[in-house]
């Protein structure tokens, strides 16, 4: 099977540069790429148990999950053969196609507001604690409430690091939406998703 092939430099810098984030944050991490009317999606999990896409102008193989490093060692390296199939290794499901709700957007000041005081508080809790503990307890807090439609979403730090660790925020807000059993943050320059349930807390508006 072939690599993926992408309409322009940018798309295979902008599909490397992902994959690198990926990497870094998990080097044993897998890719699940999906290509569609000339689309091409990257899905991979981060260690914060949230779903990372990105999607550039691209063709692939249709639905494949691959190793990540692998991936990016090949495409870096320029070879044309796709590694080896880990389709087996995928965990769970995407989000589904069909158009999501979008429930609100918040400023990309504010997002950027609620990671630095994040950092000061690791900063401080940390000092006199375990830095995984503190860093696993303060992911799961509620930094935002936004309300849309029938519901409101509590949506966690750790929703907000995994944009920030892979190079998703930008200037634009980022777009909070629902999809299907899934909660998505969408930044300027990708997605991550949350699955509803679970430590995500969703609930009716006027609860």
């Amino acid at each position: 099977m072939s690599l993926p092939t992408f309409e322009a430099a940018a798309d295979r810098s902008d599909a490397t540069a992902f994959l690198g984030r990926v990497v870094r944050l998990d080097p044993a991490a897998l890719v699940r790429l999906r290509s569609s009317g000339g689309a091409l999606t990257l899905w991979s999990w981060l260690p914060l148990d949230t779903l990372a896409a990105r999607t550039v102008r691209g063709e692939g193989e249709g639905d494949v999950t691959v190793p990540a490093k692998a991936l990016l060692d090949a495409l870096t390296a320029g070879s044309s053969a796709l590694p080896p199939r880990r389709d087996e290794g995928w965990r769970g499901a995407i989000p589904p196609d069909t158009p999501a709700e979008q429930l609100d957007a918040v400023p990309a000041e504010v997002v950027n507001g609620l990671l630095a005081s994040a950092e000061k508080a690791f900063r401080e809790a940390s000092s006199g604690g375990d830095p995984q503990v503190v860093g696993d307890a303060l992911g799961d807090q509620e930094v935002l409430q936004v309300t849309g439609g029938a519901h409101t979403v509590g949506i966690p730090l750790r929703a907000l690091l995994s944009c920030a660790r892979m190079g998703f925020l930008g200037d634009d807000p980022i777009r909070v939406v629902v999809a299907g059993g899934w909660v998505g943050i969408r930044a300027s320059f990708g997605v991550v998703y949350l699955r509803r349930g679970g430590r995500l807390a969703l609930f009716p508006t006027g609860r």
